[in-house]
């Protein structure tokens, strides 16, 4: 190793201060080494209790007002217009889809309707009468027969499901025309089947009338071997109503579709 001169030690350390402060001040022009602001927080601020109501709401007592015995700031006031006319576009709207009211049957409307009032009021209880669920009595050709005209008029729902159990020589009830119809609230629609000629059929539907001013009837088939009812979709009625059919003396079914829309 060659020892360093003393002219060339004195000049090694006069490069080096000056590259120092050279990369010193380049340094401190860029503000590379500028330190991070300090955020200084002041002491913590507590919420103020609110004095009364309109304090609260950030208004001045003069700027309440009282409404349905509640204080409200004035400025709301203005706005129960707004809200009247919103439960008035509301109404409307309702009105667009709403049905109407199911209405009452005279009791002199029908035959039908005067043998099922006294039933419904008399001492002896038919729940036949009543409704779908409970099963009409059992089917007697040789009464019927003798008298058609008692066993038609007598309203029982359950004869709608009730067929006849399929086997040899035993037709099935057969429909006349489409079994799904589309008409508009206030409109009738005729329904027709086919079977053995002067032999009953009964229809129910869960909603609107057949011509006997009810939901339930049982007519009896035309020399021609064609049944047929007008089901009308009185107030009420809106949507698709099902409407089923049977006959005591035939196979099978029938369920019937009639959509029900409201008039624009």
């Amino acid at each position: 190793m060659v020892p360093l001169s003393t002219s060339r030690f004195l000049a090694l350390s006069v490069a080096g201060v000056v590259l120092f402060w050279g990369a010193y001040l380049t340094i401190s022009h860029f503000g590379l080494f500028e330190p991070a602001p300090v955020a200084i927080q002041g002491p913590e601020k507590k919420p103020r209790a609110a004095e009364s109501l309109a304090d609260a709401l950030g208004v001045d007592e003069e700027d309440m007002a009282e409404v349905g015995g509640v204080m409200r700031p004035a400025r709301d006031v203005g706005n129960e217009a707004k809200t009247d006319s919103l439960a008035a576009r509301d109404k409307y709207l309702a009105s667009l889809s709403d049905p109407g009211p199911v209405l009452g049957v005279p009791r002199d409307a029908s035959p039908s309707v005067s043998a099922l009032y006294d039933e419904l009021t008399g001492e002896e209880d038919v729940p036949a009468a009543r409704s779908v669920i409970f099963a009409p009595e059992a089917f007697d050709l040789e009464s019927y027969r003798a008298d058609p005209e008692s066993w038609l008029v007598k309203v029982r729902p359950g004869r709608a499901l009730q067929a006849k159990e399929p086997g040899p020589n035993v037709d099935p009830l057969i429909p006349v025309g489409a079994m799904y119809r589309d008409i508009l609230q206030g409109e009738s629609v005729i329904l027709q089947v086919e079977l053995e000629p002067q032999m009953p059929v009964t229809f129910h539907a869960h909603l609107g009338q057949f011509e006997n001013q009810l939901k339930t009837i049982s007519v009896a088939a035309s020399d021609e071997g064609i049944a047929q009812v007008v089901y009308k979709a009185v107030s009420g009625v809106k949507g698709p109503i099902r409407i089923a059919a049977a006959s005591p003396v035939h196979s099978g079914r029938l369920s019937y579709i009639v959509q029900v829309n409201l008039p624009e």
